[in-house]
């Protein structure tokens, strides 16, 4: 690779980042391809610290998009979950899951 070809790559790459992160506001960064809770963090946070949250954040939601969630009739405080073939109880008095 030739060294004109080299900045123009990284010229292009430098476009594609700016262009993700638009000041919407003076001073505040949106980032369209972010839902609600993540531009909650982008606008409590910096774009820094919303890029490390970004994977983990992806990583709970597509797994709490694979589980149902139903509540019990006999005891309002837990939650069955059903994920794949099993299924558990969670308690949302102290979070225990079961």
């Amino acid at each position: 690779m030739s060294m004109a070809q080299c900045v123009e790559a990284l010229v292009a790459g430098d476009k594609r980042a700016e262009n993700e992160y638009k000041l919407f506001r003076i001073g505040r960064f949106v980032n369209t391809n972010y839902d609600e809770e993540m531009s909650n963090v982008l606008r409590f946070t910096t774009h820094f610290v919303a890029e490390q949250i970004e994977p983990q954040y992806a990583a709970a939601m597509s797994k709490a998009e694979a589980s149902a969630y139903e509540s019990t009739p006999d005891d309002p405080d837990v939650m069955l979950v059903h994920g794949g073939s099993s299924i558990h109880r969670l308690s949302t008095k102290d979070w225990r899951y079961d």
